[in-house]
């Protein structure tokens, strides 16, 4: 016996397609209209089609289709079936209310003992809550890479919220088929208001923003003439957002159909992204306007030296608040000259340095030698759990006497006269470490008209560079520098390629001897 002859096994055929929970439909294998015609559902395909066996046995299958169903995927389907292959794909369907609704579609000819297509049989499943949870989480994540791309590259605050606003129209356009998708608004970076405007905006439709932003965050909805739009607030007073996510230009079958709940949900993490790139950039202003405060805005007149400094926060906020310098002079007029590191970031690192440069400031002015002063700075950070690099030079104008000592520090670059080179000078351990640690001056040759660089790591270091191979290019540009003294920080900042824009901080102090006059 087999079974697919035994008339005794269609009963049991018939009970399990009208148990089972996938929606079942058998139509005749007539394409051209006005079949084919339906000849069984199932109970599951009448509850998610809201029509009764009734309603839809004698009828087309076409009458779930409408304005959104796609005529390229029914093409497909009719060119499968007329080729007697089986049918995949997914397609908009109306219920009986008039509500589209996303299925997922496998249609299989059913074929008779002489190879004759008789029929086909569909099995739908109704996946719009499923498409609509995968497309919002791919938006989501699709902001939240923008965010973290944005805060992982050197770049100006506002060019990436122009560049994160694109980055967000484009995530939400990925999630809704239907109409033009536009967000325009404005975020506080420190003082100041930046704009930011992405995606399709039709500047007669600027006002469907005003309407958007009096919401609460949830959407709101309203029409021109017979097209529709649907907005949702961005505003956020904490961290200074305003503007909206629009999308406009529906019909009202694509305004019924579009996916409100995920407009919203998208509209969150917008917002959540926004405010991100607006306290980052928050923290980073804080850290490097204590920076600056902590730094001397001009370095002191000192007879016989030609000073000049220079500083830059870097691009990152986790780069931001270590860097210092700093020209101390004593009641000799001998003259300390320092640049140092302090390790870590933002506001803390920028208070640890302010606390270091004062303490040895105030160590030297007592008359220690520098090398007593690095001793205690020392054991100053290591009690207090830092960790910095510095390097000093001292000069006597009168006597002509010049040192240097390192803790850890890049070596400083001299130059005489055409010739430009590192200063030859021992790193001794970093301030931090503890112990019993010696920090002893090195001579330093520098005649009248010479100069010396101090600077910190972040003019220098490249990740895809050797730091012989960085040292080596800051020598070439220091040799090819023909201005003053007081724009060579900005020539060997800019000498690095692209828009001068570092990643990490600047700090850089320039001395050349001169003659006394009297």
């Amino acid at each position: 016996m087999t079974y697919s002859t035994d008339e005794r096994l269609l009963p049991v055929i018939r009970a399990a397609l009208d148990q089972t929970r996938s929606a079942a439909c058998i139509t005749t294998a007539d394409l051209d209209a006005p079949g084919p015609t339906i000849v069984y559902v199932n109970p599951a395909y009448c509850e998610m089609t809201g029509r009764s066996e009734d309603e839809v046995v004698g009828s087309s299958p076409r009458i779930m289709q409408g304005p959104l169903t796609s005529r390229p995927v029914l093409d497909r389907l009719r060119a499968d079936l007329a080729a007697g292959r089986p049918f995949m794909g997914e397609a908009v369907n109306y219920r009986k209310d008039g509500k589209p609704f996303l299925i997922s579609w496998r249609i299989d000819p059913v074929v008779d003992d002489r190879g004759r297509t008789t029929h086909f049989i569909a099995t739908q499943s109704d996946i719009t809550a499923f498409r609509r949870a995968e497309r919002l989480l791919d938006a989501g994540r699709a902001i939240d890479r923008s965010v973290s791309t944005l805060l992982s590259q050197p770049a100006d605050a506002r060019t990436n919220v122009g560049a994160l606003a694109s980055d967000i129209a484009t995530a939400i356009t990925s999630m809704i088929d239907y109409g033009s998708i536009g967000i325009a608004g404005s975020i506080r970076l420190g003082t100041s208001s930046t704009p930011f405007e992405a995606g399709d905006i039709d500047p007669d439709h600027g006002h469907l923003f005003e309407l958007a932003e009096d919401g609460d965050g949830s959407v709101h909805t309203g029409s021109i003439g017979d097209r529709f739009w649907l907005g949702c607030s961005l505003g956020n007073a904490r961290g200074g957002i305003d503007g909206a996510v629009v999308v406009s230009d529906l019909t009202a079958d694509e305004l019924e159909f579009v996916d409100h709940q995920g407009l919203e949900r998208a509209a969150v993490s917008a917002r959540r992204a926004l405010d991100s790139l607006a306290e980052y950039e928050r923290q980073r202003l804080a850290a490097v306007e204590l920076q600056r405060d902590l730094l001397p805005d001009e370095p002191p007149a000192v007879p016989g030296l030609e000073l000049a400094v220079h500083y830059q926060p870097g691009a990152f906020a986790s780069r931001v608040g270590g860097d210092w310098y700093d020209v101390i002079v004593d009641d000799r007029g001998t003259a300390v000259l320092v640049v140092g590191d302090m390790a870590g970031s933002g506001l803390r690192a920028a208070a640890d340095m302010g606390r270091v440069r004062l303490l040895m400031r105030v160590l030297i002015q007592q008359g220690r030698p520098v090398g007593e002063v690095f001793a205690l700075l020392n054991q100053f950070c290591a009690e207090e759990d830092l960790l910095a690099t510095a390097v000093a030079v001292t000069i006597d104008p009168v006597r002509g006497e010049t040192s240097v000592i390192s803790a850890g520090h890049l070596p400083p670059v001299v130059r005489r006269g055409d010739r430009v080179d590192t200063v030859p000078v021992t790193a001794r351990p970093l301030l931090g470490i503890g112990g019993s640690a010696v920090y002893e001056s090195e001579p330093l040759a520098l005649d009248v008209g010479e100069s010396v660089i101090l600077y910190t790591d972040g003019l220098i270091e490249r990740p895809d560079e050797r730091i012989d191979d960085s040292l080596r290019a800051l020598v070439d540009a220091v040799a090819g520098h023909r201005g003053t003294l007081a724009d060579l920080g900005e020539h060997l900042v800019s000498s690095g390629g692209g828009d001068g824009a570092k990643s990490d901080d600047i700090a850089l102090l320039a001395v050349r001897r001169v003659t006394i006059r009297e």
